[in-house]
């Protein structure tokens, strides 16, 4: 199985030949069922575990490079914290929450394994039937996937005092349409905590099945009807579940399912490492920016701007970007 990435290539990761083997054993047969009819699967058991030295590398990258870019941040003319901002290196959707892409090996090879780690689950969904709600024509089920490919990766951070986010899907509406059509046409995020996830107070909270294809819509519509918001609905929140996850365990799921992630009320940094991965032709058309920070803060002080008129530009700057008190947070 070939993995073209859009990351740094990095060379191959030492795992228990237990993940690795494609061969499907009964273990294995039975994350990929969860995958299909819930959208999530939890790969926890020390055989999924990556190594620890990966893990350690991975958050000691991810946290050095947030400080590095949070300290750019004013420098360009926003806030840090107060503001939504989206930069081609770092993107600010909810307050004290970064979505980020880290350079360097650390994260790439970290990535990289827990693609490979998930593959036999992922790549089991081939010999399943689909889900019964799932719209797919039979006869589509014929196309090949083809081969997997790593479409990107980064890290998501929340900071102590991070709230809950809205509950959204990944997915535009392209990737919808064409899912309900296509069997294999799918995305999956591969989730690996850098640090031990409780379940259900912090991490990610999900709405099992809420991927499907023939009932996702209905079963929203009738949640907003009844409380209009997702997340102030009884039957619904009953129904949602956060998993615990050790640090370097993968929490794999479907780029279609509802989900967001919880507070942070510890004192630390809260980091996660993730990579997307796309068969049958899938793309993720939400991506970073162009725009960069480092570049954008290296123009604008290539200028050499006396301090009086560069704190003016700054604010100047600064202003086109809102501050979360001025609009709900996004998800």
């Amino acid at each position: 199985m070939i993995i073209r990435t859009v990351a740094t290539t990095t060379p191959a990761t030492s795992l228990p030949s237990s993940v690795l083997n494609p061969a499907r054993n009964q273990r294995s047969f039975d994350h990929t069922q969860t995958l299909r009819d819930r959208g999530f699967v939890v790969l926890d058991d020390d055989e999924w575990r990556l190594p620890t030295a990966l893990v350690d590398d991975a958050k000691h990258a991810v946290l050095g490079e947030i400080d590095d870019l949070l300290s750019l941040v004013p420098r360009f003319g926003c806030d840090p914290l107060e503001q939504n901002y989206n930069f081609a290196e770092i993107c600010h959707r909810s307050r004290k929450r970064w979505d980020m892409r880290v350079p360097g090996e650390a994260v790439s090879a970290l990535t990289s394994a827990a693609v490979q780690a998930a593959l036999p689950v992922v790549l089991g969904l081939d010999q399943l039937p689909s889900h019964p709600d799932e719209g797919c024509v039979p006869l589509t089920r014929r196309i090949p996937a083809g081969k997997p490919r790593m479409l990107m990766t980064g890290a998501i951070v929340s900071h102590p005092g991070a709230t809950a986010q809205r509950f959204h899907c990944d997915a535009d509406d392209d990737h919808l349409a064409w899912s309900s059509l296509l069997p294999r046409h799918r995305m999956y995020n591969v989730f690996v905590p850098l640090v031990d996830v409780q379940r259900d107070t912090q991490g990610t909270q999900f709405w099992p099945g809420s991927h499907h294809s023939l009932t996702r819509r209905p079963r929203y519509r009738a949640a907003m009807q009844r409380s209009g918001a997702l997340e102030a609905d009884v039957a619904a929140m009953g129904a949602m579940e956060a998993p615990a996850c050790r640090a370097g365990g993968l929490v794999v799921f479907d780029f279609r399912l509802m989900h967001r992630g919880l507070p942070n009320d510890t004192p630390q940094a809260r980091p996660v490492a993730y990579a997307v991965l796309g068969r049958g032709g899938a793309r993720d058309g939400v991506n970073f920016p162009k725009l960069g920070l480092r570049d954008s803060v290296a123009a604008i002080e290539a200028e050499g701007l006396p301090a009086d008129e560069l704190e003016a530009f700054r604010r100047s700057v600064g202003g086109h970007f809102p501050g979360w008190a001025s609009l709900p947070e996004a998800s």
